[in-house]
């Protein structure tokens, strides 16, 4: 149990570090319509997560050996990093997108639950699948949730 703590405190801690330090790259690569440099974050959540995954490897099932490792940290970075780039619009939404810093906490919050559906611990995995589902469902239903996204891809990927 205190292996899978740690490991969904590494995989949180990465997710805070890159929204804290590299989400700006977001920001960049709407505004110039390059969506190359959405990358560099993305790439280096998924060597954080696969490095919680390494210092944690019999926490998850996925995270045992080194290739099944890969799978997991692409099964926590893709989905996080599309729902974590909604989570501004939910924050908004639920008005605490407020709270400066403390937001970036909120930010990485995909990441955790994420990680807590692919733990070896069935309380704690349906305890996250529950807490997933209702936040997709926030980001979906919500008008600023979707919104968030939407604006994001519009942006980045729109042609010239």
């Amino acid at each position: 149990m205190r292996l899978i703590i740690w490991q969904l405190a590494g995989v949180w801690l990465a997710g805070t570090i890159v929204a804290a330090f590299a989400s700006w790259l977001f920001v960049v690569a709407a505004f110039l319509g390059a969506p190359v440099l959405a990358l560099p974050p993305v790439l280096l959540m998924f060597g954080l997560v696969y490095l919680a995954g390494l210092l944690t490897a019999d926490a998850s099932p996925l995270s045992a050996s080194a290739v099944r490792r890969l799978l997991w940290a692409f099964l926590i970075t893709v989905p996080g990093v599309l729902l974590g780039i909604a989570m501004p619009g939910v924050l908004d939404a639920l008005h605490i997108g407020q709270l400066g810093l403390g937001s970036v906490l909120l930010l990485s919050l995909p990441f955790l639950l994420i990680t807590g559906t692919l733990v070896a611990n069935w309380p704690i995995r349906l305890a996250a699948i529950a807490l997933l589902v209702a936040l997709i469902c926030i980001a979906i239903w919500l008008p600023s949730g979707s919104d968030s996204f939407t604006t994001f891809w519009h942006y980045t990927f729109r042609q010239h």
